[in-house]
């Protein structure tokens, strides 16, 4: 991601490599450019912010032609049969560009909806970030005969910034500020609509090469293959906790085969599961306008008393501290 914004600062004429001074990447995508630490993405995001003295610039970004820098990625979008297979995709081979995942799909009812959690230490770079990403979700959209019209709603977890009138040109009219989380809805039906012009030889010659890229990823992990199947499945199902036999059928496994080989491995399903909810908490912590009573739910607490005992137990912050550290760098 550090590697689009550095190209796309380029496209507006600014040289960004004496500056950012970027550490070397880690290639563990086989030649991708592999993940940077969030505290880095953060540092070259509020640098780049300062430097174009625009707060919008996620905007900019998200119409840039650097977005298309990342070849296979892109095609196997670009070539996908449906809008679903597109969407299976950006979950299945995003983890080649970052760490954590932050997108969702949601079926609700007649609608399909994208859920961004978008990273970031402060709320300056959480916009930043909310702004690029969703706005290439409504650019693909496009590309799948989804145009502006046919947006459900588009909603942002952050207040209304001086420049929301710079959103109508990539959201079109349905954007509200304040909400809960950042999403994308359209009609369901638009997921299995066949796409005219798309190479299927192209298509499945991409996804051959992301998933040799994804098992190159899992090799060069310092941890053993069943943990970090493990950790994938509590990202993909977040909103709900799965417990070990949800995990393990997903797995294609049972129960009892996980725990063994969870002890095998010297780690418990349990601790696992707690530092995956402690993540979580802190995400959904930084979206300032979500009750600390309906974070709690989502957490799988019984109560805000329990959440905030649990919470300080392992960062020794309470909530409300953190989410208030959490949001002290602003862009206005």
């Amino acid at each position: 991601m550090i590697d689009v914004l550095v190209d796309a600062l380029r496209l507006q004429g600014v040289d960004a490599t004496p500056w950012l001074k970027l550490p070397i990447p880690l290639s563990q995508s086989g030649g991708g450019d592999g993940w940077h630490p969030v505290s880095e993405y953060d540092r070259v995001v509020n640098l780049a912010l300062q430097r174009t003295g625009d707060p919008g610039f996620g905007l900019v970004v998200a119409a840039s032609l650097a977005q298309a820098r990342h070849g296979d990625i892109v095609a196997v979008m670009m070539n996908a049969p449906t809008l679903r297979v597109t969407l299976q995709n950006v979950l299945r081979y995003g983890q080649l560009l970052q760490e954590p995942r932050e997108l969702t799909l949601e079926l609700r009812g007649a609608h399909a909806v994208l859920c961004l959690q978008p990273i970031g230490c402060s709320a300056a770079v959480r916009r930043f970030r909310a702004e690029q990403a969703m706005g290439g979700l409504a650019m693909m959209l496009r590309f799948n005969q989804v145009g502006l019209d046919n947006l459900r709603w588009v909603n942002f977890a952050y207040p209304r910034p001086a420049y929301a009138t710079r959103y109508a040109g990539i959201f079109g009219p349905q954007v509200r500020f304040e909400q809960p989380a950042c999403e994308i809805a359209i009609d369901a039906r638009w997921l299995d609509v066949q796409q005219p012009g798309r190479d299927a030889a192209a298509h499945a010659q991409a996804r051959a090469r992301g998933d040799a890229a994804l098992l190159a990823l899992s090799a060069l992990s310092a941890e053993p293959a069943v943990v970090v199947d493990v950790r994938r499945c509590l990202r993909e199902r977040e909103g709900d906790l799965p417990d070990m036999a949800a995990v393990a059928a997903r797995l294609g496994i049972s129960a009892r085969t996980l725990r063994r080989r969870l002890v095998d491995s010297g780690v418990s399903f349990v601790v696992l599961q707690e530092e995956h909810r402690r993540a979580l908490a802190e995400r959904l912590l930084a979206t300032a306008h979500l009750p600390l009573k309906e974070v709690a739910a989502r957490l799988g607490y019984g109560s805000v008393s329990s959440f905030h005992r649990a919470f300080r137990r392992s960062t020794g912050h309470t909530p409300a501290g953190w989410r208030a550290r959490a949001g002290e760098v602003q862009v206005d």
